[in-house]
């Protein structure tokens, strides 16, 4: 036992510096027999002398003294270190003996399953029996409920609500269906069953009803309900009469409970938790939403609408189809001035986002006219920005001016100069004005947001151009010319198209200046932008066709190909029929500088490529300057607009820039040395103002031989320069 119990000490590692106990134990019983045999064998043999070994005696008392100390530190330490030990020793040894029986009591069960195997059969069958009781009691509660509750529908060709002509929901109102619920309850079948009905009812009721005029009835058979379709959509009260209809008929049949205890939930309750939300979702977003008036006079009426339908949600309340505390109903009504608010203005962005989708070509011609008549506009400079405008004494001062042969200038700063404007712009612009007038008729609320429309129609028409028109204008020169007036009309017409309505708009909104000239620029860049593309377009197509032209094939001793001519008069056909589609479209100045834009880039082609000929045979030349003399007598034309009697000589000069030195260039074609000298003129001359001296020269190499003339005029214009 002694050294079981030192093993533990050992194993446990609580041993340590610790003195085996046993070992001493033993030391001292021996020396405590010696001490003993020593002591019986003195006093026996030295009795006689006792006396003289007192001394010896007490000596050996003194070490029996402290022989007995030693046991009893001994007992402590022992009572100390191990009785611990051992108690946590026996506590595992519970545990593994509760653990042991554990484990028998499992391997007798298994024991006991393996070897009942008939038992384990008999359950297998025991099972399989239930399952199927289970499956045919299901399917006799679905019989009879289907029984009880079914749907007989006539669609033309699909199943979509569309397609719906008439629709019956048969209930033996006569037969009461607690048993069928609480079986159907108690098999878990009944949220299924409701779910199926609930889905069916809105399939064939609820949409029709709040979508579709339809006529809801009931009939002999029990209790059917039919749906007819009819063309017009349904009044908000013939929905709630419909429905109230419904789902009287449905409370009838449904209202049983679905299980024994006393505070017990209806079927048609529970029908109503799994479905209501939806069904009056349905009914503010189908049925009262789109009812809501668009104009301001129908708004009165529209009150009568929303008491009838705080009235029948306090019948849904009462057959308990909603919980009291469902308030979707009771939130339109009280938000229905903002749901107006919010109709009438994506009703007037609607008709204005169609009225910009309709065809650009469809145009009405704008004359010079006035936005303000100058007495006017003096009055509303006056009132609003505190500035005497004398427009009057502008305009004689503008009359005074010497300009140009040609050249003039409107009498009045206001005046829009005639061009063509698509005909939907107007009816924009009417569309804004019947907006400010209804703002100025409407509550400060409605007024914001229809003040926020109006300038929204200004931002949506780009964008309709941008992306509607967009395959349009990018194919039709006309068409991009178009929707660059239109926007450049509305920018026109945008600074002072609210100030009439300023005063008449409710407080505080009549404090602030009314005008839409923020879009000004917005309206211009977009309008540009369209045009800039097709003009970019345009001259991309000059530039496919100059190239082949076959100018860059020409060799001092070919002949100009006949696809040049070819090239130039495409090149000429396609300018006229620019001029034909944009003279009426555009206003005239801008004709002109766009015209002149893209006959200043083909001209600028014909010089670069002429300039970079490095031979050219003098037949070369006579032809390539025929060809120009033909480029510069039909090249005017296209700056002639129809009804005018003529371009002015100015028009020419002032959009064409490089048509001087296109002239300079024919004269160059045609010249000897001697007259490109003196029209060189020591660097003073046309020819000079022009050309460079590297451009005037490489010509000179390309036309003229080596000759010690060619060297003297090339020294000259080299020193010169």
């Amino acid at each position: 036992m002694t050294s079981f119990v030192r093993e533990i000490l050992s194993a446990s590692g609580k041993l340590g510096d610790k003195e085996d106990f046993m070992g001493k134990a033993m030391r001292l019983e021996r020396r405590m027999d010696d001490l003993q045999t020593g002591l019986r064998l003195q006093m026996e043999g030295q009795y006689v002398e006792f006396v003289a070994s007192f001394s010896e005696t007490q000596a050996h008392l003194r070490q029996m003294d402290e022989a007995v100390a030693e046991v009893e530190a001994l007992t402590q330490s022992l009572k100390a270190h191990l009785k611990p030990e051992l108690a946590e020793q026996t506590q595992e040894m519970q545990d593994l003996w509760l653990k042991l029986q554990d484990l028998a009591a499992s391997v007798q069960s298994i024991d006991l399953s393996e070897c009942d195997e008939n038992q384990s059969k008999a359950f297998e069958a025991a099972k399989v029996e239930y399952i199927l009781i289970m499956e045919l009691l299901q399917y006799e509660l679905g019989k009879d409920w289907d029984s009880q509750l079914g749907f007989v529908t006539e669609l033309e060709d699909t199943e979509d609500e569309e397609s719906l002509t008439s629709a019956k929901l048969m209930l033996k109102s006569e037969s009461d269906l607690t048993s069928l619920v609480q079986g159907l309850r108690s098999m878990e079948l009944l949220s299924i069953r409701l779910g199926k009905l609930g889905s069916k009812l809105m399939q064939y009721f609820f949409r029709p009803i709040m979508a579709r005029n339809v006529a809801v009835t009931q009939e002999h058979d029990g209790v059917a309900l039919s749906v007819h379709e009819m063309k017009t959509r349904p009044e908000p009260q013939d929905v709630f009469a419909n429905i109230s209809c419904l789902l009287e008929n449905l409370h009838r049949v449904l209202d049983v409970p679905i299980d024994q205890s006393e505070d017990s939930m209806t079927a048609f309750q529970l029908l109503g938790l799994t479905f209501s939300e939806d069904i009056v979702e349905m009914l503010v977003k189908e049925c009262l939403l789109r009812a809501v008036p668009s104009e301001d006079s129908e708004l009165k009426k529209f009150e009568d609408v929303l008491e009838n339908a705080k009235k029948f949600r306090a019948y849904l309340i009462d057959i308990k189809f909603i919980e009291s505390d469902e308030k979707t109903i009771l939130e339109f009504a009280a938000n229905v001035d903002r749901t107006f608010a919010d109709k009438k203005v994506a009703e007037i962005l609607g008709k204005a986002r169609e009225l910009a989708k309709r065809d650009l070509y469809q145009t009405r011609t704008v004359t010079p006219l006035t936005t303000l008549p100058d007495d006017e506009a003096q009055e509303v400079a006056k009132k609003l920005f505190d500035v005497d405008i004398k427009f009057s004494g502008a305009s004689q001062m503008l009359k005074e001016l010497e300009l140009p042969d040609g050249a003039s200038l409107y009498e009045s700063p206001f005046i829009f100069p005639k061009c063509e404007v698509s005909e939907h712009v107007f009816e924009i612009i009417a569309l804004v004005r019947s907006t400010l007038e209804n703002a100025c008729q409407s509550s400060l609320m409605l007024a914001g947001r229809l003040l926020e429309a109006a300038r929204l129609i200004f931002v949506i028409y780009p964008e309709v151009i941008r992306t509607y028109h967009d395959d349009s204008w990018k194919q039709f020169p006309q068409h991009a010319a178009l929707a660059l007036t239109n926007c450049l009309y509305l920018a026109h017409l945008s600074p002072m198209i609210g100030f009439e309505y300023r005063s008449r708009l409710p407080s505080p909104l009549n404090e602030n200046i009314l005008s839409m000239s923020d879009f000004v620029r917005y309206l211009r860049d977009a309008g540009l932008e369209v045009f800039s593309f097709q003009l970019d377009a345009q001259q991309k197509s000059m530039h496919e066709a100059l190239k082949a032209s076959g100018f860059s094939s020409i060799t001092g001793e070919a002949d100009l190909p006949p696809k040049t001519e070819q090239s130039l008069r495409q090149i000429l056909h396609q300018l006229h029929h620019l001029r034909k589609v944009w003279q009426h479209v555009l206003p005239a100045a801008m004709y002109k500088k766009a015209i002149g834009s893209i006959a200043n880039f083909v001209v600028g082609e014909l010089i670069n490529r002429v300039v970079a000929l490095e031979d050219i045979a003098a037949d070369s030349a006579q032809q390539i300057s025929s060809l120009f003399n033909f480029m510069k007598e039909k090249l005017p034309d296209i700056f002639v607009i129809e009804g005018q009697d003529k371009s002015s000589k100015y028009d020419i000069l002032r959009y064409l820039h490089l048509w001087q030195k296109f002239d300079e260039l024919i004269l160059v074609l045609n010249a000897n040395l001697k007259e490109i000298d003196d029209r060189w003129a020591s660097g003073k001359g046309p020819l000079a103002s022009e050309f460079s001296v590297e451009e005037i020269k490489h010509l000179i190499r390309a036309l003229f031989q080596n000759t010690d003339r060619r060297a003297a005029v090339l020294s000259r214009i080299k020193y010169e320069a």
